[in-house]
């Protein structure tokens, strides 16, 4: 299987206190699930906060398109 690593989850804090869901997607990223967003890809989110806070996680080896029980494309 050829490998062809990204991260799941993508994103900028928001700014609403609280938590937050990853299941929909916002404009400030969040469960994206999108393969070809990968290294050598941009990606532009807004910054809603001072340092944006970004996180990234739910990384994949390699994965085919979408997923069978979330929200991602």
């Amino acid at each position: 299987m050829p490998l062809k690593p990204f991260a799941g989850t993508i994103g900028c804090a928001p700014t609403a206190p609280g938590l937050h869901s990853v299941v929909s997607h916002r404009r400030f990223g969040d469960n994206l699930g999108i393969r070809e967003l990968a290294a050598g890809t941009t990606l532009y989110l807004p910054i809603e906060v001072a340092g944006a806070l970004l996180t990234v996680g739910d990384t994949h080896a390699a994965k085919g398109d979408g997923e069978v029980c979330r929200a991602a494309t």
